[in-house]
């Protein structure tokens, strides 16, 4: 079986959510800022965090999301914070990241993400690990629904 290319748009959402990693895929001039002012969050994460860079670069070039890795959830969890995309009680802020996302999708495509609400974990980095597994999940199947 062919693994299907990964659309761009989820390319970029895992660019903003998960880390900013130069060169990974072009920003457009409107979001320059917005995209310093993630990278910077990033790198704060990445030092609070104390986790190698190659492992959240890793993660974004191929989407292959380190699920045993606690120190990876824990700079997730520490950049959804940052970005307004996590409560500090640890609450996933979809109407935040439905928000963001509403720069690269349209607002009704994006209630496919509805059932991604109902995502749980056992701590605040499991909760934003299994909230971007859900999205990306839902993303990929509402491009297939499109590519069809």
């Amino acid at each position: 079986m062919t693994k299907k290319p990964i659309s761009m748009k989820i390319t970029i959402f895992c660019f903003f959510l998960v880390f900013v990693s130069y060169g990974a895929v072009p920003i457009p001039t409107s979001n320059i800022d917005d995209m310093k002012e993630r990278e910077r969050m990033g790198l704060e994460c990445l030092k609070e965090v104390n986790i190698n860079r190659k492992i959240i670069d890793n993660a974004v070039k191929t989407l292959d999301f380190p699920r045993q890795n606690q120190k990876y959830k824990d700079f997730l969890s520490c950049s959804y914070k940052k970005q307004g995309f996590q409560s500090e009680e640890g609450h996933i802020l979809y109407d935040k990241i439905t928000e963001f996302l509403t720069r690269y999708y349209r607002r009704s495509d994006l209630k496919i993400m509805e059932n991604c609400k109902s995502t749980t974990g056992n701590d605040h980095g499991e909760m934003a690990f299994n909230a971007l597994q859900c999205i990306i999940s839902d993303l990929k199947k509402m491009d297939d629904i499109k590519n069809n």
